[in-house]
C-alpha cells in the first residue's frame, strides 16, 4: 500500500533489508568526503547539536529557525548533523546515476535498529539517517532552494523528534510562553487559538518559546523548550499584530499559505530557550470579550495532549505517550476560554503565573 506520509504524521512502511545498511554506508562515504561551507552550534533543551551545512544557500533556508538558541561554546556536539544538497554537491549526478534504495516502492520508508536509523521519502528525494555509533545525523536533499515554505520556519522537523525523543525530549503539538515565574503549556486542535495566544503574549512582553512546536522534558519536575524561533498565522490575522510586521516572510509566502514569522529578523524580539512549567492551559474560541481561565481535570488535558504522540514515528510513540501521560499528572490544567479582546489574554496568564489560584478555581480576567 503506498501512502502520502506528512512528516512523522502518517504510517510509514518499515523496511528489515540489511542491503539497506550497504546503501547508507555508500551514502555516508560520500557526505564525509564533501565539503561543509559553514557550521553552528545551538543549545535545544539542555543537548548541543551540530549542524553543518554542504552549501550557504542550505544554511540561509534553515538556520534562521534556531538562530535564538545559537551557542557559542566549543564543547564536544551530542549530535552533528551533515546537512547537503545535491544541486550543490560536487559530482552528484555521477555518484547517483543507477543508484536507487533496495525494497520495493513506496512513497516512505523507515529502517530502525540500534546503531542506525534510516528514512527515505521518494517523492521529495529526501535521505534522512541517524548513526547511533556516532551520534552524526544525515540530511540529504535534492535541491536547498526548493525546501518548502513552511518547512523553512519548521527543518527537520522529523529527524529531529525521533533524535530528542531518544534523549527524553518530546515534540508536543502546543505554544509556550512564560515570564520569570514559570511558563504555560497551551494545547488545542488546528484553529483553538494557540498561535495567536502565543503571540498576543509576546507582544504584550511575556516571554516566548513557540507558537504549535516545543518540547516536554520531565526530570525532576517538567519544563518546556524552545526549538523553532518562528511563528507561522493566517494571512488574514496579520493585521491583529502590527508591531510584528518585521518578522513575518511575506514577500515569498506561496498564494493559500499561512504566513510564516522569522523573529531573528527583528532584533527588538527577545525569544525565550524555554520555561519551567506551571501550567497546562487548554485552548478554545469563545464569543466572550475578554478571555478566561478555569480549572480542567487531568482527563481533559490528557485529551488534548496525546494526539501529540502522533507527531512521533511508530517505534517511539509509546514512549511519548508515557511522558505526556506523567506530564498531566504533575501539571495543572485549566480551561483557556479566549476572548475576541487579544490584550486580555496575555493579562490572564500573567495573573495565573504571578498569583496562586485558589482552591476553588478562581475565574481570574472576569
Amino acid at each position: 500500500m503506498r501512502t502520502r506520509p506528512e512528516l512523522g504524521t502518517e504510517p510509514v512502511l518499515p523496511c528489515r533489508d540489511p542491503s539497506w545498511v550497504g546503501y547508507f554506508r555508500r551514502i555516508q562515504a560520500y557526505l564525509h568526503e564533501l565539503p561543509s561551507s559553514s557550521a553552528a552550534s545551538y543549545s535545544i533543551a539542555g543537548t548541543s547539536i551540530r549542524l553543518q551545512f554542504g552549501s550557504e544557500r542550505f544554511k540561509e533556508q534553515v538556520a534562521h529557525a534556531f538562530g535564538h538558541l545559537e551557542s557559542a561554546s566549543k564543547s564536544s556536539a551530542s549530535l552533528t548533523v551533515l546537512l547537503h544538497d545535491l544541486a550543490s554537491a560536487p559530482n552528484a549526478a555521477e555518484f547517483l546515476e543507477g543508484f536507487t534504495p533496495p525494497g520495493e516502492e513506496a512513497d516512505m520508508w523507515l529502517m530502525d535498529s540500534p546503531d542506525l536509523m534510516l528514512i527515505l521519502q521518494r517523492p521529495r528525494r529526501v535521505f534522512a539517517a541517524v548513526d547511533w555509533s556516532t551520534n552524526t545525523a544525515y540530511w540529504l536533499i535534492p535541491d536547498a532552494a526548493s525546501i518548502p515554505y513552511l518547512e523553512r520556519a519548521r527543518p527537520l522537523k522529523l529527524l529531529l523528534t525521533y533524535w530528542l525523543g531518544k534523549q527524553g525530549r518530546y515534540f508536543i503539538h502546543a505554544a509556550a510562553v512564560g515570564n520569570g515565574q514559570g511558563g504555560v503549556l497551551v494545547v488545542g486542535q488546528s484553529g483553538a487559538g494557540k498561535t495567536t495566544t502565543a503571540l498576543s503574549c509576546l507582544d504584550a512582553g511575556l516571554g516566548y518559546a513557540a507558537d504549535d512546536h516545543c518540547l516536554i522534558l520531565l526530570e525532576e519536575s517538567p519544563s518546556v523548550h524552545s526549538i523553532y524561533g518562528t511563528g507561522v498565522l493566517s494571512a488574514e490575522d496579520l493585521y491583529r499584530f502590527p508591531s510584528l510586521a518585521p518578522a513575518a516572510a511575506i514577500s515569498d509566502c506561496p498564494a493559500g499559505e499561512k504566513v510564516a514569522f522569522f523573529f531573528d529578523r527583528d532584533p527588538k524580539i527577545r525569544l525565550s530557550p524555554g520555561f519551567s512549567l506551571r501550567a497546562i492551559l487548554l485552548a478554545s474560541i469563545t464569543d466572550s470579550r475578554r478571555t478566561r481561565l478555569r480549572t480542567a481535570s487531568r482527563g481533559e488535558a490528557f485529551k488534548a495532549i496525546a494526539p501529540s504522540c502522533f507527531m512521533h514515528l511508530p517505534v517511539a510513540r509509546r514512549r511519548a505517550l508515557g511522558c505526556f501521560n506523567s506530564l498531566v499528572r504533575k501539571t495543572p490544567a485549566y480551561a483557556l476560554e479566549l476572548g475576541s479582546d487579544l490584550n486580555s489574554t496575555p493579562i490572564a496568564i500573567r495573573e495565573l503565573l504571578d498569583r496562586s489560584l485558589d482552591s476553588k478555581g478562581a475565574n481570574y480576567g472576569s
